[in-house]
């Protein structure tokens, strides 16, 4: 029976970081109010125009760093890049604001390595 291993993890969180003081000029709150109730001490906002799916193709590039060159250890470049466009094709399909992106395999440039882009 054949069997599935996961070759590559990735993540990605927005870069504005806003912590409980932040909120506390926004809102009748306090650091402590929060931590006591909450635990939390800060979190990642999306800046404007940033969108999840942007942050799952960040989060799906460094997958794909990932087991693209274990792929490549393994000499299957082939392979590699085959789950890689189809990746990335499930990721273009499912941003709502860019739905030609579905059909744009050009976006390949934005992770692959030069030599993987052709095929």
């Amino acid at each position: 029976m054949p069997r599935a291993r996961f070759l590559g993890t990735g993540f990605a969180v927005p870069d504005r970081v806003v912590t409980n003081d932040d909120l506390s000029t926004l809102m009748d709150t306090t650091d402590e109010w929060i931590r006591a109730r909450t635990g939390i001490q800060e979190r990642h906002w999306v800046r404007e125009g940033e969108s999840g799916a942007e942050l799952a193709r960040a989060a799906a590039g460094r997958a794909l760093e990932m087991a693209g060159s274990l792929a490549i250890e393994q000499g299957d470049h082939a392979g590699a890049l085959r789950q890689w466009r189809l990746l990335m094709d499930q990721l273009a399909a499912n941003d709502p604001r860019r739905p030609e992106l579905a059909r744009a395999i050009s976006r390949v440039e934005r992770f692959a390595a030069p030599d993987m882009t052709k095929s």
